[in-house]
């Protein structure tokens, strides 16, 4: 199946027509230009990326006349369409970008990001596993640069000729074989920041934007061991309704859009369990009736029991002086004004 010139020019102008960004405009083909990592680095820096897969047989030529598209390939070999490689283009791309990954510096310092094939260093925990002895050769404390920039153990240097054993060792000698490499001055600024102190993590700042306006404000403060009741919506045609669910809660976790929480109650001497998303839309609301006092992350140790050995410990608030002085000095007020009504 050729993809027809007409179609796909009314595709492109239609989707060019939504966002008044320039769109560089990548066409999938075997005939490409080969995909690597400078590639990558080279289309995140545009403003918008304008993908074009075919299928089967590819484009028609006049397609790349009309177009004059940036033509990519990332192999020389058979697939059904450019899908798969749109997305294999998409997420090398996408993880270059500032806040994607955890770590600012994440995308450089990583395989390929100074032009060579490197694999991370192997680091052993034991001396045998397995009937395979790890040799002390190949330790990372053996092979590994020292702060200075020299090697540990000179024996082991690339001008000395010495055998060096593993992912760590092949890297350094690809690095010897081409010292005047393009990607040179990405590994003296990947070593220099090295030297610095680390920085710290940050999260997701764009999945962060995005799950924002999913997020509820009104869940009330509850934890383990709190019995809740929790109001859901069944919906039922053009109807709606509230069932609620109450029970003690079991466990809690995740984050954002993905935390839940487990709640369990007892049924004719039999233990009912349901799991529900914190900021889930149909979840009316969360009322907590009693807090339960608990030292454990998980109570799961509750499935094995049932009547009153499911009941834990109240939870009472302690007042503290002051709040206490001002509710004494309250409930005279009120039985003054009792009296004298």
């Amino acid at each position: 199946m050729v993809m027809m010139c007409q179609t796909l020019f009314d595709a492109v102008e239609a989707v060019e027509a939504k966002d008044p960004r320039p769109a560089t405009r990548v066409l999938l083909t075997p005939q490409g230009r080969r995909y690597d990592q400078s590639m990558a680095e080279e289309l995140a820096s545009k403003k918008r990326l304008l993908l074009i897969a075919g299928h089967y047989e590819g484009f028609d030529e006049r397609i790349i006349d009309g177009l004059k598209p940036l033509e990519v390939s990332i192999g020389d070999y058979v697939l059904s369409g450019g899908e798969l490689a749109a997305m294999v283009l998409v997420d090398s791309v996408v993880r270059l970008l500032p806040g994607v990954l955890g770590h600012a510096d994440g995308a450089a310092d990583e395989t390929f990001a100074d032009g060579f094939a490197r694999v991370p260093a192997v680091h052993a925990t034991r001396a045998s596993i397995a009937g395979c002895r790890s040799p002390t050769c190949c330790s990372a404390a053996t092979i590994r640069r020292s702060p200075s920039g020299g090697w540990n153990n000179a024996s082991f240097a690339p001008s000395s000729g010495g055998r060096i054993c593993g992912p760590t060792g092949w890297s350094e000698t690809l690095r010897s074989r081409n010292p005047s490499g393009s990607g040179n001055e990405n590994l003296r600024r990947r070593r220099q920041r090295q030297t610095r102190s680390e920085k710290p993590a940050m999260r997701n700042k764009i999945l962060d934007q995005v799950e924002a306006s999913s997020l509820k404000t009104d869940i009330p403060q509850f934890t383990i061991g709190d019995t809740v009741d929790v109001h859901t919506r069944i919906v039922e045609g053009d109807k709606e309704r509230i069932q609620v669910f109450s029970g003690t809660v079991l466990a809690r976790k995740g984050a954002g859009t993905n935390e839940t929480f487990i709640v369990r109650r007892i049924v004719n001497n039999e233990g009912v369990e349901r799991g529900f998303p914190v900021h889930s839309p149909f979840i009316a609301k969360i009322v907590v009736k009693r807090g339960g006092e608990t030292r454990r992350a998980k109570l799961y140790f509750l499935r094995e029991r049932v009547g009153k050995a499911v009941r834990l410990t109240e939870k009472r608030k302690v007042a503290k002086k002051g709040e206490e002085g001002a509710a004494a000095a309250g409930s005279k007020q009120e039985l003054a004004a009792a009296a004298a009504s």
